[in-house]
């Protein structure tokens, strides 16, 4: 019986520079001291309770209040969207805590992959704890300079 491929495996294979396995993911931001003094809201999305409470509460509820669509008719919505069957790889650039990054995998062929990328470490900890998946894997990084080839 064949085994799976890894996906961490698989993912470091498609970028262009090295990655540290940092909390289930991929970092290829490491400690970097010359990065431009982060904004306010950049900071609230770096908190760890800010992340939690964004995937769980406000974000679903914000969402349905505006549009009165539940987060799983959003997820169907943008799998029909994508077109991904027969799809191999899919890159959720800003994917927050993988909210759609996972259920857009189940949607790829069956050797398919899909990489979660955020620049916040808390959103990608909830990513990893909350949205793993066997065809799944999540990369911190700054999507101005995408390590992917």
């Amino acid at each position: 019986m064949a085994t799976e491929p890894d996906p961490i495996e698989l993912t470091r294979s498609l970028l262009n520079q090295p990655a540290v396995l940092r909390h289930g993911f991929l970092d290829v931001l490491g400690e970097s001291t010359s990065a431009p003094v982060p904004t306010f809201a950049q900071r609230a999305m770096n908190s760890p309770f800010v992340a939690t409470v964004y995937e769980r509460l406000w974000r679903p509820t914000s969402f349905y209040v505006a549009s009165g669509v539940t987060t799983g008719a959003e997820q169907r919505r943008a799998a029909a969207a994508l077109r991904l069957d027969g799809a191999h790889r899919l890159l959720d650039v800003a994917c927050g805590p993988g909210n759609f990054t996972k259920p857009l995998a189940a949607q790829l062929s069956a050797d398919g992959l899909a990489v979660g990328f955020d620049i916040s470490e808390p959103m990608l900890v909830r990513a990893v704890a909350d949205n793993s998946a066997p065809r799944t894997c999540y990369v911190r990084g700054d999507a101005r300079a995408l390590p992917f080839g």
